[in-house]
């Protein structure tokens, strides 16, 4: 809604807001997904009835279950291909990614924040550190190669 937080903690507030918000969006995003996953199973469902009414009133039912199931998975299998090569599939499923993706970048602020008072290093402080180490390392490696190349006193 974006409604304007007040006081001093009005940042959490906001970001707990914003997380709450893209929890809403995302689950959206996934029933709208598997919505449309479901589409080819009811679509599959209603043929299957009108084929087997078909064969009923032509009197070809049969107890080979076997063979009923196999027509049931290649009318699946169709409808599904259908679906995978769509264009709006690609639109939901980029839809349900993105919401996702947003819904984990706000989710990990609010979880940053809520690390900073307790005594656990977060994942900023844990990079920072990486990115110390890795200079550190290479500063090293650079002096060692320098000191390697100046003669030693056995040689002079």
């Amino acid at each position: 809604l974006h409604v304007p937080q007040l006081g001093l903690t009005r940042f959490y507030q906001e970001k707990f807001n914003r997380l709450i918000d893209k929890h809403n969006l995302f689950q959206t995003a996934i029933s709208e997904f598997l919505y449309m996953f479901y589409i080819p199973i009811e679509k599959t469902t209603g043929v299957m009835q009108e084929k087997l009414e078909e064969m009923a009133e032509a009197g070809e039912v049969h107890d080979d279950f076997k063979g009923y199931y196999n027509m049931w998975i290649k009318i699946l299998e169709g409808h599904y291909m259908t679906l995978l090569k769509s264009p709006e599939y690609a639109r939901v499923m980029d839809d349900t990614i993105g919401a996702f993706v947003d819904y984990k970048t706000a989710k990990e602020d609010v979880l940053c924040d809520m690390l900073q008072n307790l005594p656990v290093p977060t994942n900023r402080d844990m990079d920072a550190l990486y990115k110390d180490f890795h200079l550190l390392k290479k500063k090293v490696r650079d002096l060692s190669r320098k000191l390697d190349s100046y003669p030693s006193d056995e040689e002079n």
